[in-house]
């Protein structure tokens, strides 16, 4: 009943916000990594009306720090903020022409520079019900993550633009104040492999989209691994992330930060996707390939969605966790996985808490029961 109170509170609030701003907006601004180097804010009005003077400011203690270029592609605008991919200071805010007042901005430190645990939230497979995700965001909103990780297949067709502006409304509980990370799924390239709305949305090519960043004390790499949609990807992504990863592994385990590796197929499940009949079979080629690279290098943590179970592995020092569909159909089960530690057919969010000494992940179902918390502990050296 608590949790169903909270809920009620919480969508009153989302419906009064969405109709002060009227419907100016038909997406409304919402944070992106770009390519782990810049935070983007992308946004969309109603109205194709060009009178609309566009603008956007960034703000410090409501004090104009910055006028923003705005660019615009065929109704969506876009401007990058003049900040660096981590640190800075929690009291930056930004505005667009059309809100009524500035929102702000939540930090990601950068590596050492605090002893307070960093919270960061992980969903996936958004996909065809975005009443549903937007339940998952409602959720995340609760909790006071700094960024957001996600999966893959954030829409169920990729060149269907009515399901990308679904998305945004489904994001918008945390989508203007925390930035998303996000990795590419089969289905953002359904019907068109060059995926033009991604690239119409976020601004870089989903065919080019491996990146890192720093998100506090865990390094965070993000790889494409849509090898089936496009077989052009394997060979480059792997001599990227090999790159990455040797230049990381020369610092001793105990003073680099945790390492984790953002892909949208698990190399592990129990899910039907790894049936030995199921027509993809990226999961082989990440075993083959991948796998024994980041068992070389020392990767602490594999982060996947696509067969839309909550389901954690565990193989020669790397933890694998696939968090449940936020609002993809429920998944099935059918593939053998050796190393499943825990796998439940339920919709989930997890939650990290990453600091130099520990991190710890909780999973939980939509009505906030917990599927399983774990803790990571490492000796670090002062």
């Amino acid at each position: 009943m608590k949790t169903l109170l909270i809920l009620f509170g919480l969508l009153t609030v989302l419906s009064n916000h969405s109709h002060a701003e009227g419907r100016l907006f038909l997406i409304r601004p919402y944070l992106f990594s770009h390519l782990g180097t810049q935070i983007g804010i992308g946004w969309m009005y109603e109205s194709q009306d060009q009178t609309i003077k566009t603008e956007a400011n960034l703000y410090k203690a409501n004090v104009p720090v910055a006028e923003l270029k705005v660019e615009s592609d065929n109704g969506v605008f876009f401007t990058y903020l003049p900040l660096p991919a981590c640190g800075f200071d929690t009291d930056y805010q930004y505005t667009v022409t059309g809100l009524e007042k500035p929102i702000s901005i939540e930090s990601v430190p950068c590596a050492g520079t605090t002893e307070e645990p960093l919270m960061v939230s992980f969903v996936s497979d958004t996909q065809e019900y975005p009443d549903q995700a937007k339940i998952g965001y409602q959720l995340v909103s609760l909790f006071p993550s700094r960024a957001i990780l996600h999966g893959g297949d954030v829409v169920q067709t990729g060149n269907k633009f009515d399901e990308w502006v679904d998305f945004f409304d489904a994001l918008s509980p945390v989508g203007s104040s925390r930035t998303t990370y996000f990795a590419v799924g089969n289905h953002d390239y359904r019907y068109d492999t060059e995926v033009p709305l991604w690239n119409r949305f976020f601004r870089y090519d989903a065919n080019e989209s491996h990146y890192v960043a720093q998100l506090g004390n865990l390094k965070l790499f993000v790889l494409n691994t849509c090898f089936e949609d496009r077989p052009d990807l394997a060979a480059p992504e792997y001599r990227w992330i090999a790159e990455q990863l040797e230049t990381l592994s020369k610092t001793p385990k105990s003073e680099r930060p945790w390492v984790a590796v953002l892909f949208h197929h698990p190399p592990y499940s129990s899910g039907l996707a790894h049936n030995a009949l199921a027509p993809r079979k990226e999961h082989l080629i990440l075993q083959k390939y991948f796998i024994p690279l980041f068992e070389e290098s020392g990767v602490d943590l594999v982060l996947s969605g696509h067969t839309h179970l909550y389901e954690h592995s565990f193989k020669s020092g790397i933890h694998y966790v696939t968090t449940g569909a936020t609002g993809g159909k429920l998944g099935y089960w059918g593939g053998k996985n050796p190393y499943r530690v825990i796998a439940v057919r339920e919709r989930s969010i997890v939650n990290f808490k990453i600091s130099k000494k520990s991190l710890n992940w909780t999973a939980l179902n939509f009505d906030l029961n917990v599927l399983e918390d774990v803790t990571l502990n490492r000796t670090v050296t002062e």
